[in-house]
């Protein structure tokens, strides 16, 4: 993907460079939000999960020490931010559907099958515990 363009970015944001930093986190943003809203299911937990990654990848840049690809290590940051906006999400009141209802995705007649498929996975994965759900969608986005 990026790896070698990742590296050279992040030396220079270690260096203080913010306009090194402004593009590494730029570059990987969508990425992590799709994780983020892969696990979440929610388009404002994922926002709020993206952003909590981003701080601490911000904050946690000096201790990059390049030994694992930054995007494994982004998403392993990202990946704790979900589960812990899991767990903050668990502790607040929920006035949606009860947990036994999938909420429905808007899709209009004739969708076409892989979205069909895509609402059952989205919709096992919800039965799953977040830490081995993070497993799973860290294995799809990964490979």
């Amino acid at each position: 993907m990026h790896t070698e363009d990742d590296l050279t970015l992040v030396r220079l944001a270690q260096g203080g460079d913010r306009r090194a930093l402004d593009a590494l986190l730029r570059r990987h943003h969508d990425t992590l939000y799709a994780l983020c809203r892969r696990m979440t299911r929610n388009d404002a937990d994922a926002q709020d999960a993206t952003q909590d990654a981003m701080i601490a990848i911000v904050r946690g840049l000096d201790r990059f020490d390049g030994r694992a690809a930054f995007t494994t290590w982004a998403y392993r940051i990202t990946a704790n931010a979900c589960i812990d906006e899991l767990r903050r999400r668990r502790r607040r009141p929920d006035p949606g559907l009860p947990e036994h209802e999938v909420e429905p995705r808007g899709a209009a007649p004739g969708i076409d099958e892989t979205v069909a498929d895509r609402h059952d996975l989205d919709a096992a994965l919800a039965g799953v515990p977040e830490d081995f759900r993070a497993a799973l969608v860290l294995r799809d986005v990964l490979g």
